[in-house]
């Protein structure tokens, strides 16, 4: 079982798996690029986020899935400046 109370070197240790295992990928939408990241092999879990997060925020998450055997998906929010997304055009 792993330990409840991960530490900062837990967490930098999950970042670097992460950046040396996980695979990046886009797919064209129709409206805009979609970045994602697929990390690991077997049943695959898709991790969404929040506003102000990114893949790497599931670093430790996706490294502690992997390691029991998922495949874990993660994508990118469109940001608008590299990926055709027009996000200037939605309002209230």
């Amino acid at each position: 079982m792993p330990n409840p109370h991960p530490t900062a070197a837990d967490l930098h240790l999950a970042e670097a798996r992460f950046a040396a295992e996980a695979v990046p990928a886009a797919f064209h939408t129709g409206r805009y690029r979609m970045r994602y990241v697929t990390w690991g092999g077997g049943p695959t879990v898709v991790l969404v986020h929040g506003l102000c997060d990114q893949p790497l925020s599931f670093a430790m998450l996706m490294a502690e899935l992997v390691d029991r055997g998922f495949r874990c998906v993660c994508y990118d929010l469109a940001n608008g400046k590299d990926d055709d997304a027009k996000l200037g055009t939605y309002t209230h």
